[in-house]
């Protein structure tokens, strides 16, 4: 308990601190952003020293340790020895992996390559818990500032909107403190590669919207996959772009041959064992036999057991079809909303097995993109909704030892599923609310 009252005093101290720096010129708010990100998130780990047992993070050690031996992770028949070794000693051990060879090697081999890899630049350059933690946290604050990067250059919204934003969005995000800090992960350095590949694609200089947003699109699909859904705002940009079809093809082989590259690379090493791994994990979590986790569709599942699975194609081929609608209408002059409401399509109500951490990277790019159309009073009722939904998926956990809370309240994953569910109706009730034909500019103050 006393940790959350620690947070709050923090959190409250922050905030002026945090107000006279968006004051600031862009560059210098970027930075005080992002040290203050920071700041807080190793504030927060360095208190915290309990949640170095956390499930999550054992398994991204695992996943660490076993690559940087230098045996295919995805190859369950390399050096076998070795990984019963590795899943019964001391490092990174649990009782839930260690129970079997099998859930072991599935567990330290959940990422693609490229996450792998970096996996194992941890293991290497830190070894420990906290090591992974910090590093976590490191990107999580770069993220916080590209956050503030992009509000300030694509929302057209009053300034006291966009502080609010920057506050409960990035800086002391209750999702992201709640899964990035309490519950360790890397998600987040995802979402800073989603951002940072939109802010390049709609810069004027070719260098940046060509070659640099194809540098780092490739890299974030490499990492997590969930970045091609946004390939379409590129193939827009560059059409825009042209002079003729000679130029667009060109930029579009050009870009093509960049992203590709870099995939490709990335998967070399462990092709074709790393496929059959993607596919099985794929399968899983779009076709389980039921929701798990802090899926949005567990409340259907709890309420209509024989139906959900009806209700979920429904809404989403329905979303599919109002999301498509909207951006032909538009001329696909918003197609970054359409592409985010694809992202959030799939991440949320596709798959089935999805944390709150794997839809967070939806919420947050797609809430910012969003705000570029909305009106204030939709641009603070969605944040509003972000902020409440959060707070209560970080302080339940206090909520429920203090009241004893047993059966499906006492569920923490439950509870998150009906804050993400609230979230979900919210983003697009909004997102389908908004007036046609209107593409604001960037805020000309900045």
């Amino acid at each position: 308990m006393s940790a959350y009252l620690e947070l709050l005093i923090v959190l409250i101290l922050i905030l002026p601190l945090a107000w006279l720096i968006s004051k600031q010129n862009t560059l210098v708010a970027f930075f005080g952003t992002t040290l203050i990100s920071l700041a807080l998130r190793w504030w927060l780990i360095w208190f915290t020293p309990e949640l170095n047992t956390n499930i999550d993070l054992l398994m991204y050690m695992d996943g660490g340790q076993l690559t940087a031996m230098g045996i295919n992770p995805y190859d369950y028949e390399d050096s076998k020895e070795i990984r019963n070794q590795l899943r019964k000693d001391d490092y990174a051990y649990q009782d839930y992996t260690a129970q079997s060879q099998e859930i072991w090697d599935y567990c330290a081999a959940s990422h693609l390559p490229l996450t792998q890899l970096n996996l194992a630049l941890i293991y290497k350059l830190f070894y420990s818990p906290e090591g992974f933690r910090y590093y976590f946290a490191f990107f999580d604050a770069i993220l916080c500032g590209i956050i503030y990067l992009f509000i300030i250059k694509n929302w057209k919204l009053k300034d006291n909107i966009k502080f609010f934003a920057n506050i409960v969005v990035g800086i002391c995000s209750p999702f992201l403190i709640s899964w990035s800090i309490v519950n360790p992960g890397d998600k987040g350095t995802e979402t800073l590669l989603m951002l940072l590949f939109l802010l390049l694609i709609y810069d004027n200089s070719k260098t940046n919207f060509l070659y640099w947003s194809a540098l780092v699109i490739g890299v974030a699909i490499a990492y997590k996959a969930v970045a091609a859904f946004l390939i379409p705002i590129a193939i827009i940009r560059l059409w825009q772009k042209k002079s003729d079809m000679h130029s667009f093809i060109k930029m579009s082989f050009i870009f093509g041959i960049i992203t590709f590259s870099i995939v490709f690379i990335s998967f070399l090493p462990f092709i074709p064992e790393v496929l059959y791994p993607m596919i099985q994990r794929f399968e899983h979590g779009s076709s389980a036999s039921m929701p798990l986790h802090s899926s949005v569709w567990r409340v259907f599942h709890l309420l209509l057991p024989e139906h959900w699975r009806i209700m979920q194609i429904i809404s989403v081929l329905g979303l599919f079809l109002l999301s498509a609608k909207d951006a032909f209408r538009d001329s696909f002059k918003k197609v970054d909303l359409f592409c985010g409401n694809l992202l959030w399509i799939f991440i949320v109500l596709v798959l089935i097995t999805s944390g709150v951490d794997r839809m967070n990277m939806a919420f947050i790019v797609c809430i910012l993109i969003l705000c570029k159309y909305c009106s204030s009073q939709q641009a603070v009722a969605l944040l509003i909704c972000y902020t409440i939904t959060g707070l209560i998926i970080l302080f339940y956990p206090l909520v429920k030892h203090i009241l004893m809370l047993k059966g499906l309240f006492g569920d923490i994953n439950f509870i998150e599923s009906i804050m993400c569910l609230i979230l979900t109706v919210t983003y697009f009730g909004i997102a389908f609310s908004l007036k046609q034909n209107h593409v604001p500019q960037p805020s000309r103050n900045h």
